[in-house]
């Protein structure tokens, strides 16, 4: 309402209340007279020549100012890299030179270029450091002069002597602790056999076993050495009451204590629930 009310006051200072529907007549920019019908809301200042002239300046303004805002076509590219065709996307940007495999390819080859250099550079960095503060070490075995590791930490070993080291840190831990080496070989040759037999499998310690069965050969009912090692005929064995070979699972309800010899002349048998094996007498 209060815009009609605008153009009724310009109506009325402009046409002088010139009623509505009358025809007036007005003179355009260009000079030339034209007639104008009063109508409420609207007023005519140009011809009718002139009119399509703004309204065609304005069309192709429009169309300029659409062209100059979208975005640039899609373009058909080579790699650089592969030689494969592919499209750059509607993207403001500098000229796309390799696909997106290859792209990808390059920048994880330019990080790992960077962080060797980097860690070469901070070795040598380190190394200097050492050599000019004479922080050396030499090798425990061979007496070879040593460098800081890239952590700046002294070494004790060279690249030769650290696996024989190593060996004899093991082959003093089985000398110390036999029981528990036989332990881990004895735990590593069941899963291997579990595993080859496709069977169920529960961990358990063999000790476990030979202390529920309170020491005693379950095939022949004889008590068990615990002095006797290795292929002892009286030394301890783990026996499985139904064989692996048939199907039976690894697990603690299905092993048994047994002597040595009585497990391996049971071989891979089933015995039935009470039945015995006099092996030893």
């Amino acid at each position: 309402m209060a815009r009609t009310d605008r153009y009724q006051r310009e109506y009325r200072i402009k046409q002088g209340h010139r009623p509505v529907g009358s025809l007036i007549m007005l003179t355009c920019a260009c000079g030339s007279s034209f007639e104008h019908t009063v109508v409420v809301g609207r007023v005519a200042w140009k011809c009718r020549p002139c009119l399509d002239l703004a309204y065609v300046a304005k069309m192709r303004r429009d169309s300029e100012i659409r062209r100059l805002n979208a975005p640039p076509p899609d373009l058909n590219r080579t790699c650089i890299d592969c030689g494969d065709h592919f499209i750059q996307r509607r993207v403001v940007s500098p000229r796309v030179l390799r696909c997106r495999p290859c792209a990808a390819a390059r920048a994880a080859r330019l990080k790992r270029q960077y962080f060797t250099s980097l860690s070469s550079a901070l070795s040598e960095v380190a190394r200097v450091t050492f050599e000019i503060e004479g922080r050396w070490s030499s090798c425990t075995a061979c007496g070879k002069r040593l460098a800081c590791d890239r952590m700046g930490v002294l070494r004790k070993w060279c690249e030769k002597c650290l696996p024989v080291r190593k060996k004899a840190v093991l082959s003093a831990w089985k000398l110390a602790n036999p029981e528990a080496w036989r332990a881990i070989i004895h735990r590593a040759n069941q899963v291997r056999r579990a595993h080859l037999a496709g069977v169920e499998r529960e961990p358990y310690d063999r000790f476990d076993i030979f202390a529920r069965d309170k020491w005693i050969c379950q095939i022949c009912k004889k008590r068990i050495s615990k002095k006797c090692r290795g292929t002892n005929r009286l030394a301890a064995s783990i026996d499985h009451q139904i064989p692996l070979a048939l199907g039976g699972p690894d697990t603690p309800a299905n092993v048994v204590a047994a002597h040595f010899g009585c497990n391996s002349a049971k071989r891979s048998r089933y015995l039935p629930q009470g039945e015995q094996l006099a092996l030893i007498g």
